[in-house]
């Protein structure tokens, strides 16, 4: 079998031979040459590193800060790439037969996105509406909120409304939800695992080991998260921020009748 081409890297600490060995024979079972990004480690940024790419009342740990600059710059190399989009895999992912198969669907379903969209390669508990056929029963849901991100495609549009957002880091870099909201994205997902997290080794992270005294109280954290969002909400001229609020109603709509032909 010939190798797939697929723009795509996987964020991979370079010290985690065994996670790194793991994910290289699932990929290359499928005929996917692996493409690693050396994950950028938060316990080894200085304090003035992690001042300088985080907002002031910083609500992330370390490991969580190297993860989202390890996605963002993955996001500038697609925008100093000619792709439309890229796959973006942590290296706790595990991809099943139904990518591959699907793979030429998934791929015409993000050509025709001329928006800011993510697609992320699992399920996700929240409302959904089918938008696109895979066949046999599989198909591509736009939803109204999501998390993890493990496996996802991302697009140029969307790549650099994040980049602009992140600047400082505000947020977690799974945080679609809240980029949903101020309409960075539109979040699509698929209604079976094409990327699944393989649990055993997604427990031992090594790019996410964090001590417990880095943790923030959730008081904390509620806090400073929702004055982020207002930040990044009054960045909007106000013509735009009605038209988020408009979008904020229609979502509540949405939410009554999307997922009944789902269930």
């Amino acid at each position: 079998m010939g190798m797939m081409e697929i723009y795509h890297y996987i964020i991979s600490s370079p010290v985690a031979y065994q996670r790194r060995t793991q994910i290289d024979k699932n990929f290359r079972e499928y005929g996917i040459k692996p493409n690693f990004f050396n994950a950028i480690m938060g316990n080894q940024l200085t304090e003035q590193e992690l001042q300088q790419f985080t907002a002031k009342h910083n609500i992330l740990n370390k490991g969580a800060i190297g993860c989202a600059l390890s996605h963002l710059e993955i996001y500038r190399q697609l925008l100093k790439s000619e792709e439309p989009y890229v796959f973006v895999f942590e290296d706790d992912v595990r991809l099943s037969p139904d990518f591959v198969q699907y793979f030429p669907k998934i791929k015409e379903f993000l050509n025709q996105m001329t928006k800011p969209a993510v697609l992320l390669l699992y399920r996700v508990k929240a409302p959904t509406k089918t938008v696109f056929s895979l066949g046999n029963g599989y198909k591509i849901l736009h939803a109204l909120a999501g998390t993890a991100a493990h496996g996802y495609a991302i697009n140029r549009k969307a790549a650099e409304n994040l980049l602009k957002a992140q600047n400082p880091i505000q947020f977690e870099i799974d945080a679609w939800n809240l980029y949903y909201k101020l309409g960075y994205l539109t979040i699509y997902c698929i209604n079976h695992e094409f990327g699944y997290l393989d649990s055993n080794v997604s427990r031992n992270s090594v790019i996410e080991q964090v001590a417990e005294k880095e943790r923030k109280s959730s008081r904390y954290v509620n806090q400073y998260k929702k004055e982020h969002f207002m930040t990044l909400y009054f960045r909007y001229p106000i013509w735009k921020r009605c038209i988020l609020q408009l979008k904020r109603i229609q979502r509540h709509f949405m939410e009554m009748y999307y997922d009944k032909e789902n269930k």
